[in-house]
This record gives C-alpha cells, structure tokens and sequence, in this order.
C-alpha cells in the first residue's frame, strides 16, 4: 500500500472564520427606490427564461429515465402477448406482468405503457385503437382501466363462463 500524503493546513478541519478564509458573509444590497414596470418585465422574462431551460433539462432526464425504465422491464423478459392465438391464455399473461411490475415497482399508469410494449400484432392492433378511442383530453388509462379492456376483448365466451 502507498503511504499517505500528510495534508497541511487543511482550512476546513479549522476553525477558521469565513473571513479569514476571502469568502463573503452576505452580499451588501444597497436599498433601491420602486421597481419600474419596464424592469419588473424584464426580471420576470429573466426568470421566465430561467423556468424555461431548467423545464427542458428536467425533460431531457426524464427521457432518459424511461429508457432506462423500459430496459429493465425487458430485462426481466416478460411474456408476449399477440391476441391470434387460442392456446394462449390472457389472465396468464396478466397475472405475469403483475409479477414483474411489483418486483421493479410499476406505478398504476406506467403498467399500461409498459404492458403495451408485450402486445403483439393483433393484440398491439386493438391496443392502438384503444388508446386513440378514448376520449380526447381524457387522463391516462389507469391499470384497472386496461386489464378490463384487455379481458372484455381476449377473453373468449367459453373462459369467462368457465370462470364463473
């Protein structure tokens, strides 16, 4: 192992006061006389600005966490869903999904995105029409929402009576 450094005068494990140190206290804010309203707009557009491009680097992450998002969720490599096939069984492929949503810890409105992401040709068909159905300016679809949905249109008459 290398030997350590000795560190000499280190100011932060001091006791030094701030002014020993160059820093300022506080600023000196000489008082002023009324704001006109061509300076109040001009802050204003300032901060408007300022709110603007925080606004877009918090979008730009938020892009990025989705990804990320996504990613695990394929990761965990849940099934597949194509909605033509009679031996596959809708509830099974809900209930498996459900399993990997509570282990990465899915919101309510996340599962149905990510879900949509397993439908395939005719299931991703119907899912599509779906969504565009829905009424405009209507909230996102909630988990509860989709599963109804999705069980209303792949559960076959014979199933759901046999459920009963």
């Amino acid at each position: 192992m290398p030997p350590r450094r000795a560190v000499r005068c280190h100011p932060a494990r001091r006791n030094v006061k701030p002014q020993e140190l160059g820093v300022p206290t506080a600023p000196n804010v000489q008082p002023q006389g009324e704001v006109t309203n061509a300076e109040f707009r001009k802050a204003k557009m300032l901060s408007q600005a300022v709110t603007n491009q925080v606004g877009q680097q918090r979008g730009a992450r938020q892009v990025e966490a989705d990804t990320s998002r996504i990613r695990d969720f394929l990761r965990m490599n849940p099934p597949s869903f194509i909605g033509s096939s009679t031996t596959e069984d809708p509830e099974n492929f809900i209930e498996e999904l459900k399993k990997v949503f509570d282990v990465m810890h899915v919101v309510n409105i996340e599962r149905v995105e990510l879900a949509a992401y397993q439908l395939k040709n005719v299931a991703r068909t119907w899912f599509d029409q779906w969504k565009k159905g829905r009424a405009e300016g209507a909230p996102l679809a909630s988990w509860a929402c989709f599963e109804e949905a999705f069980f209303g249109r792949f559960f076959s008459r014979e199933l759901k009576e046999a459920k009963v």
